[in-house]
């Protein structure tokens, strides 16, 4: 043996005078040999297949949820409408295969597809052994004796509970064991598989929801408390954001000391301007009084305030008074004025210190325009004459000349009775095999003598 190693360690080492290349493979075995593709490695290898894995178990539980026995007839038009099946026919068959062989049983397996797909894609490699496959298919064929068992006149989605395997296991096992024995027998070694699929013992296993409770709580203290812990931050956060906007307003807020100087300031610097102004004007009333002293002045005196009243007199017009206006200065050269002639009208009053009033002459009213008191009073309101282009009605634009109106034909009334279409002989063999099936689903045998 020790000779044998020795030479296989010589034929793998590298030649003497080609220290650098290897003995074992030369440039014809590269050539030759094929080069594999990359295999995925690590943890991406191991999520891709726990990609499929999870989407294949996805597939499965819509196809399985969604199942309806008529989606699984060979011809489409003994069906009632659109197949009802989320994956489409494919998923159809697949579901009704299952539900044959296992019954509800394919919701485990489906659930195991999950729980593999999830391993993988947390990055840990499942290991399968013989004992593992061994329970596994333990603990289908004696849930599907249970609910064969137990649930035998009850059948989800048109099959039996438990299926075949469930109906074949469980008529045996009721024969030999009866049923009590049947029930006794598969608890117990459905218990055991799932024991030895767990790795469980019997006390953690009752204690499992317990256990489960407890994390439960756990977690939901330990999200209650992150939720204070964040809402204090939250607060605080908040506090500190109030504490600089109540700053920034004592900041902004004006300081009375401040303003009140400031208010002064402005008063003494008004104050000034108004004893500027008051000079100013001083020393121009003493220069006009010193420069027309011997300038004749005309005064017009202030007319009284008008009487304004919402009723109109003919009889009594409403005054116009000239507002009085300040002294005139002499021109430079004396010119003789020429007397204006002045009408009755606008006759100088002598009780207004010698404004000048004009009158507006009398107006003609009639007894019937004019009331006790000399109001103006309206009788009625003559109508508003509209032009032809508003009074004429607006008509709406035709695509054609109207037409008389017709009576509907009498054709309308014709019943036309429904053709006799043919009917389709391979269809009714289909539908017989069919109602064959399920009445020996049911557990009664008939066969379909004629068809017409």
């Amino acid at each position: 043996m020790g000779t044998v190693s020795q030479l296989k360690k010589a034929s793998l080492s590298p030649d003497p005078g080609e220290p650098g290349r290897p003995a074992g493979r030369t440039r014809a075995s590269k050539a030759v040999l094929p080069k594999a593709p990359p295999a995925p490695s690590g943890r991406a290898g191991l999520e891709i297949y726990g990609l499929i894995l999870t989407a294949f178990a996805i597939l499965l539980l819509l196809s399985l949820v969604s199942f309806d026995p008529r989606d699984i007839s060979l011809d489409h038009r003994l069906r009632s409408g659109p197949i009802q099946n989320l994956i489409g026919p494919v998923g159809a068959h697949i579901a009704d295969l299952l539900y044959r062989v296992v019954g509800l049983a394919a919701l485990f397996a489906c659930s195991t597809f999950f729980f593999f797909g999830g391993l993988l894609l947390a990055g840990r490699r499942p290991t399968v052994s013989g004992g593992g496959l061994i329970a596994y298919l333990a603990v289908v064929i004696f849930g599907d004796v249970l609910a064969h068992v137990l649930l035998k006149s009850y059948r989800p989605f048109g099959h039996m509970p438990g299926g075949l395997v469930g109906a074949w296991v469980g008529e045996i096992a009721r024969t030999l064991f009866a049923t009590p024995g049947t029930l006794i027998i598969a608890s117990s070694a459905l218990g055991a598989s799932v024991l030895r699929l767990s790795g469980l013992t019997m006390m953690e296993l009752a204690s499992s929801p317990a256990r489960f409770a407890r994390y439960a709580l756990v977690q939901l203290d330990r999200w209650r408390a992150e939720r204070a812990v964040a809402k204090e931050e939250a607060d605080r956060e908040a506090a500190v954001r109030h504490a600089e906007a109540l700053r920034t307003a004592d900041a902004a807020r004006p300081d009375p000391v401040l303003d009140a100087a400031r208010a002064l300031e402005v008063a003494q610097v008004a104050q000034a301007q108004a004893a500027a102004q008051a000079q100013a004007a001083a020393r121009a009333l003493a220069a006009a009084q010193a420069g027309a002293s011997s300038v004749p002045r005309v005064s017009i005196g202030e007319a009284p305030a008008m009487n304004n009243t919402s009723r109109v007199s003919e009889s009594a017009p409403p005054d116009l008074r000239v507002p009085p206006r300040g002294p005139v200065a002499a021109p430079s050269s004396p010119v003789p004025a020429t007397p204006r002639p002045v009408s009755p009208a606008s006759q100088p009053s002598a009780d207004d210190g010698g404004g000048v009033i004009i009158r507006r002459p009398p107006g003609s009213a009639t007894p019937q325009t004019v009331d006790e008191n000399g109001a103006l009073v309206i009788e009625e309101m003559l109508p508003v004459a509209l032009p032809p282009a508003f009074a004429e009605q607006e008509r709406l634009p035709l695509d054609g000349p109207s037409l008389p109106y017709e009576y509907p034909s009498l054709s309308l009334l014709d019943y036309d009775p429904p053709k006799r279409t043919a009917v389709d002989k391979d269809a009714l063999n289909v539908l017989a095999g069919t109602l064959e099936a399920k009445l020996a689903d049911f557990g009664v045998k008939g066969n379909v003598v004629k068809i017409q």
